[in-house]
């Protein structure tokens, strides 16, 4: 019958536990001067060995011929150990044995002498799941038990003993395996077994385990039943269900470039994959949490330690690190953040995704003070690289296919904000044109009329004034900020992303809203973003309005709706093409 590799690979001697040699070693001690307690408290997070050092410990005491405190593993008391056919070590499953009834059974049964063995040795795993009255009925024969008995309680959540149990008990935590130790691990396994696999790959496993070496070894094989003899990122990602390390650089890059066209496409490929959404945006805050280290270390030993990733990897974080402020990071985080905590109120966890990433691309406003904190952040960045000497990395791919999408002259992409120069120009010849045959004019008329004029022409400018500010007053637009803004409280996390870059127009009191696309504009009536839009300018102006919700798509336009909504996106060019 075949093994699972936890199993097969269990530790038989306190050497091959691994990362546990503050447990392993004073356990080794007692056995070589013969102080052994009588009650054992093997806490910690799954995976880290509680169960494993169990056994090896109740083996040690019951061995014929100790090794410097490890068991033999050859004779009578540890083969009958390791077969489990030692009546005299009873494991005891207190998950499903939790009863005072099951108490009482062990506080009976303790009275008499082992069968077999030296000890009679009680492992009492998953021991916080026993009740109270459990607990009470074990209080007495813990505290003074028989000589031949000893106790080993296994648990993850030591907090839920009670006091009385914690005080008649040694206490050993286990602490989370390193990645190191884990991948040191997988290369003995994987080279017993005739395995191959890539060192990507037992990063990626370590980095899965989180700590757990059964975990990880699980993992493994199931890579190994799949029918993989040479085992990389991909297949890990396949079984797993996890992003494709590759995968997730990639994405962050072109985050960081602004290069929304290319993340929408790789949204896209993802879901067509069966990968799932939230685990791109978790994996996604790894990443960045990871730039952030190596930004604010700026020492490689320290961060290549800390992140326990590979060289290679950790070059393509040092280079993202450069592209990139800490502001701009904590600002990918926050967001990152409240994308994961919106899953609850929208059921499309790809739109929770694609909200988050276009959030991430648009630039704060520079009226926002943490906008013109994270532009300061990054100019300080490149004036620091230019006064030692080194090359500012500029990217200049996703610049180029942005403003051939959105402009006919893509050097004017490069300025900060290019539409207001051709607006404010095309007005002035105009003016000066209109103004010169003006000019040549008055001087024929200069006598009398041109003073009698004056009171007409005020009267006249008077007036205009006076017709102008009538609709002004009655005017939505300067309370428009507010209304969103009090809007956005009382709607979902989808709503100030969708209305706030949506386009208005003010009708003898009706309020058209015009969203950028078809998809956008379903979102907004399932919500009934109209509804909240109503009640907030009542709230914040006193007046009724009727709110129509549109789209700006042309309704006989053909094609693929996803590139629709490319399309619309790219009106975010200002904050796309900033570097």
């Amino acid at each position: 019958m075949y093994q699972a590799l936890y199993r097969k690979w269990r530790p038989t001697v306190f050497e091959d536990v691994l990362g546990q040699s503050h447990i392993t070693d004073t356990l080794k001690s007692q056995l070589v001067q013969n102080k052994l307690s009588h009650a054992y408290l093997f806490s910690g997070s799954r995976g880290t060995g509680k169960t494993s050092t169990a056994k090896i410990l109740s083996r040690a005491m019951n061995c014929e011929n100790p090794q410097n405190g490890n068991p033999c593993n050859e004779c009578h008391a540890c083969k009958t150990a390791l077969n489990g056919s030692a009546v005299d070590i009873v494991e005891i499953d207190a998950a499903s044995n939790n009863r005072v009834d099951d108490a009482r059974i062990i506080r009976e049964d303790v009275v008499y002498a082992p069968a077999d063995l030296h000890y009679k040795v009680y492992i009492i795993d998953e021991a916080h799941m026993l009740t109270d009255a459990a607990f009470n009925a074990l209080l007495k024969t813990l505290e003074e038990p028989p000589a031949h008995v000893v106790f080993i309680f296994a648990t993850t959540e030591p907090h839920k003993f009670p006091a009385t149990i914690l005080s008649r008990c040694q206490r050993f935590d286990f602490k989370r395996i390193t990645p190191y130790d884990t991948e040191k691990r997988i290369r003995q396994i994987i080279a017993g077994d005739g395995y191959t696999i890539t060192d990507e790959a037992i990063g990626m496993l370590a980095r899965l385990a989180d700590g757990s070496m059964r975990d990880a070894l699980s993992i493994l094989d199931q890579c190994m039943s799949a029918g993989f003899t040479e085992i990389d990122c991909k297949q890990i990602a396949i079984i797993t269900g996890a992003s494709d390390p590759a995968f997730i650089m990639n994405f962050a890059r072109q985050i960081i470039d602004g290069n929304l066209s290319k993340c929408f496409e790789a949204i896209k490929t993802a879901y067509e994959d069966g990968r799932d959404m939230e685990r791109i945006l978790e994996d996604l805050v790894s990443h960045f949490r990871n730039v952030l280290v190596v930004k604010t270390l700026h020492q490689a030993e320290s961060g290549a330690e800390i992140l326990s990733v590979t060289k290679e990897v950790y070059r393509n974080y040092i280079q993202q690190a450069q592209l990139i402020s800490e502001e701009r990071l904590l600002r990918y985080l926050d967001t990152l953040s409240e994308g994961i905590s919106s899953k609850r109120y929208l059921s499309q966890p790809r739109l929770c995704l694609e909200v988050a990433v276009t959030a991430m691309v648009k630039r704060p406003d520079l009226g926002d003070l943490r906008g013109i904190t994270e532009r300061l952040q990054e100019l300080e960045q490149k004036l620091t690289r230019l006064t030692f000497g080194q090359a500012i990395p500029v990217v200049t791919e996703p610049v180029v296919e942005e403003a051939t999408v959105i402009k006919s002259e893509p050097d004017e992409i490069l300025w900060e904000i290019p539409p207001a120069e051709p607006e404010i120009s095309i007005p002035e010849p105009a003016e000066v044109v209109a103004s010169e045959p003006a000019a040549e004019i008055v001087p024929v008329s200069e006598p009398a009329p041109t003073v009698e004029e004056f009171p007409v022409a005020e009267s006249f400018v008077a007036e205009e004034p006076q017709q102008v500010s009538e609709p002004k007053e009655k005017s939505l637009a300067p309370l428009w900020d507010a209304v969103l803004e009090a809007a956005s409280k009382k709607a979902d996390f989808g709503f100030k992303r969708i209305i706030g870059s949506a386009t208005w127009e003010e009708h003898s009191g009706v309020i058209d809203v015009m969203i950028g696309s078809d998809a956008f504009l379903n979102i907004a009536k399932m919500n009934q973003y109209d509804k909240v839009l109503k009640q907030a300018i009542l709230d914040v102006t006193g007046m009724e309005f009727s709110v129509k919700l549109r789209s700006k798509e042309a309704s006989g336009e053909d094609g693929d709706s996803f590139q629709k909504l490319m399309n619309q996106l790219s009106g975010f060019s200002d904050q796309i093409t900033f570097k």
